[in-house]
């Protein structure tokens, strides 16, 4: 036998290690999909709501109420969108069902 592999240096499986290669590809590849790119997200968020910054930290100098209005309004975004998605998914799910 020309391949030997002594087990007592990794008690995991075989099944195991494979099982967490393809989560840990899987992950890496669903967080490429959600990542958010800081600089065109401040870009976006200034533009948007004509907030007067130019880093995040310049969120600190305004009014909380203007601070707490811009995270009402992405929350609602971000709670619509998931919306969608599921929708989307469900609806999906549904017509490619066999009968």
């Amino acid at each position: 036998m020309g391949y030997t592999r002594n087990m007592s240096s990794d008690p995991r499986s075989w099944l195991a290690r494979r099982i967490e290669d393809a989560l840990r590809e899987g992950f890496a590849r669903a967080y490429e999909t959600v990542r958010v790119d800081p600089d065109r997200y401040l870009f976006q968020l200034r533009t948007a709501h004509e907030l007067p910054i130019a880093t995040f930290r310049g969120m600190a100098t305004l009014p909380i109420e203007t601070v707490d209005e811009v995270a009402d309004q992405t929350i609602r975004a971000g709670m619509k969108l998931a919306a969608a998605i599921h929708s989307s998914a469900t609806s999906s799910s549904v017509l490619n069902s066999k009968p």
